[in-house]
């Protein structure tokens, strides 16, 4: 006698995503109908997918909440379509941030300036920031504090902050 066991499985594939100046939020967020902002996309989709973001300027702040984490697998990507020519503003604190607990996002190719506190400020373990230009934020470029396996690399980044010993380009 032999059983036969049959063992169901769900896998979500991570699918791509589109964000414009001009998007609405009653798009399909497709490359010809993008939504309107990151946080909207991400309401409507979750973690785990990419972001692209369309050349223009934006007003920050990008806030990643916790739910949004991706995983080793699939991580959340946040990227510009075009290096450096989707530009984040200013925010009152962090132009772009992910909540504590945040896991596995990735932030690709934007320019970030004008925070009144750090231009990307990441608080989730095996984070990474690349191919950015961060500059003229109050006080950090970069920071990522006590977490691991978060990588930062092949950024630009300057005249962030206006105290030499409290205020620095990366906080890591």
């Amino acid at each position: 006698m032999s059983v036969l066991i049959t063992v169901a499985t769900t896998v979500v594939n991570a699918e791509t995503y589109y964000v414009a100046t001009d998007g609405q939020a009653d798009n399909d967020g497709s490359e010809e109908k993008p939504w309107h902002s990151v946080e909207y996309a991400l309401s409507q989709v979750g973690g785990g997918h990419t972001i692209i973001v369309k050349p223009g300027i934006y007003r920050g702040p990008i806030q990643i909440a916790k739910q949004y984490a991706g995983t080793q697998a699939q991580p959340t990507v946040i990227k510009s379509k075009v290096k450096w020519q989707a530009v984040i503003i200013g925010a009152p604190y962090h132009v772009i941030s992910n909540g504590d607990g945040c896991d596995w996002v990735v932030v690709d190719g934007f320019e970030v300036m004008g925070a009144r506190y750090d231009g990307v400020k990441l608080n989730g373990d095996h984070n990474v920031v690349r191919n950015c230009w961060v500059h003229n934020n109050k006080a950090m470029g970069i920071a990522m504090h006590n977490k691991k396996g978060g990588v930062i690399e092949n950024n630009l980044i300057e005249f962030n902050g206006n105290h030499i010993q409290f205020e620095h380009g990366v906080y890591a």
